[in-house]
């Protein structure tokens, strides 16, 4: 009987998707640019949709032939955690000095210092899942940590899940993703919180379940390209409502609007369908822009300048905007983007590089004994 296992190759050299690499890398900047002034990038919020995606589409495709036992699944969790754990735990830990500095040059205490017990466990806004609570309950220049945390909520399933996708027929494994979908849209109309697992658990679904047919999309390229193209367009033109109705409000001053729950399966799919359509044609001459070294090198550090930017732009560019006359916040934080990039750079380089170098080569003597 066919199984999932066996409609699934195990991902070769030729397959590093440096388009994809770079794409990461954009939409970093975006994002770095969405804390800078939301406004015009109001609608950033759908980025993070598609870091799930992305990363659920190259992980599902690396642990899937790997996960074959419950020693498959502590390697995952091994890799998973050299991989996040340390530049996220040091981030994590230097805000927490930074909140204790904070509380005592204060008369009365300023942040609650236990809450950080959510962020050292991944678990911050989870109580979002069954009641409202506000966000600024939580520390106001490491809010950006959510999605990290929805990430590894995630992946504390994910192998388990590969462990049973295994051994069923695939036409009931891919029935499985899909009900995985309609219960997560389902979900994100009951309650459109962004900051909960349960409002992108279909981005992470949809990620899998084209790791896992992609060999079989790319047999049928001309095909997988018409589907993914339409499903693009189809998935703009609903998302479009959103962004014309937001830049009406913004440009008459209004409030920035909100997540909201068909947008955001919009754009969801709308960032499946790119993914897919960049990974089908890596290495196309078209996409030769998607592959500059400086893109790529952008993509490998989105990682670190995600972790780094919203602390330097909230701590940083209110004190200096207040000290120097004449300068606008924007105009700090303008002045923060080199200091931004410079200790991004600096964290992988020293620790990431670092880090990722060694695991290769763990991983290219493994290979070379067997």
């Amino acid at each position: 009987m066919e199984t999932f296992n066996s409609v699934i190759s195990a991902p070769k050299q030729a397959d590093r998707f440096y388009e994809l690499d770079s794409f990461r890398g954009i939409a970093t900047l975006l994002v770095v640019c969405t804390h800078i002034d939301q406004r015009p990038l109001f609608w950033a919020w759908s980025l993070m949709d598609m870091f799930f995606v992305l990363s659920s589409f190259l992980l599902t495709r690396i642990v899937f032939k790997k996960c074959t036992d419950f020693r498959g699944v502590m390697a995952f969790y091994g890799r998973r955690i050299e991989r996040i754990w340390p530049l996220y735990f040091l981030t994590v830990s230097v805000l927490f000095a930074i909140s204790i500095v904070i509380n005592n040059f204060k008369d009365f205490q300023v942040f609650d210092l236990n809450v950080f017990v959510r962020y050292y466990t991944f678990s911050q806004y989870t109580e979002m899942m069954f009641y409202p609570v506000a966000s600024y309950d939580y520390i106001y220049y490491a809010r950006h940590l959510w999605s990290l945390a929805i990430e590894e909520q995630f992946y504390v399933l994910l192998p388990l899940a590969i462990l049973f996708f295994r051994r069923i027929p695939p036409a009931v494994g891919v029935a499985a993703l899909l009900a995985v979908v309609g219960l997560s849209i389902n979900q994100r109309v009951a309650n459109p919180n962004m900051y909960v697992l349960t409002s992108h658990i279909d981005a992470f679904a949809l990620g899998s379940l084209m790791a896992v047919a992609f060999d079989r999309i790319r047999a049928n390229i001309i095909w997988a390209t018409r589907m993914l193209s339409a499903l693009a367009f189809i998935s703009f033109l609903f998302f479009m409502p959103y962004m014309l109705d937001g830049y009406i409000t913004v440009m008459n001053s209004g409030p920035l609007p909100e997540y909201e729950a068909g947008p955001a399966t919009a754009s969801t799919m709308f960032w499946t369908a790119t993914i897919g359509l960049l990974a089908l044609h890596h290495g196309a001459r078209q996409l030769w822009l998607m592959r500059l070294p400086a893109l790529v090198h952008t993509g490998r550090l989105s990682y670190a300048l995600y972790l780094v930017h919203f602390p330097i732009l909230r701590l940083l560019a209110k004190p200096l905007a207040a000290k120097i006359p004449g300068l606008t916040v924007l105009m700090a934080e303008l002045l923060c983007l080199p200091l931004i990039w410079l200790a991004a750079e600096l964290l992988y380089r020293k620790i990431d590089r670092p880090l990722q170098e060694a695991r290769s080569s763990h991983l290219n003597g493994q290979v070379a004994k067997n």
